[in-house]
């Protein structure tokens, strides 16, 4: 069914204790149960929460790095990607407080 879902979600695991509706581990279980994935923990193996490469470096300090920025795929698209990168905070921070998440597929 090709879905994607992309952007900044301002979420990770190590905030679920947090006061909130909804916290980050339940919204990918609820995505998980339809079957979408995140591209960048498929593709690295890696768990939620334990992210080896950062997409934002709070207020462009290198020091405050977290994980944020997503892109859940169809599990159609799963086996379809072919990269996934991360942005380094030496080449973004001029730019943003975010590094870039890239996802290639091989359609």
């Amino acid at each position: 069914k090709k879905i994607i879902i992309a952007g900044d979600f301002n979420s990770n695991t190590i905030w679920d204790n947090l006061p909130r509706k909804v916290n980050h581990s339940e919204v990918v279980r609820l995505l998980e149960d339809k079957k979408i994935y995140s591209a960048y923990h498929k593709f690295f193996n890696q768990m939620q929460g334990k992210e080896e490469h950062k997409t934002l470096f709070m207020y462009r300090h290198k020091n405050k790095p977290y994980h944020i920025d997503y892109c859940f795929i169809s599990a159609d698209l799963v086996k379809k990607v072919s990269d996934v990168k991360v942005g380094n905070y030496e080449e973004w921070t001029e730019h943003s407080d975010h590094s870039p998440l890239i996802v290639t597929f091989k359609l």
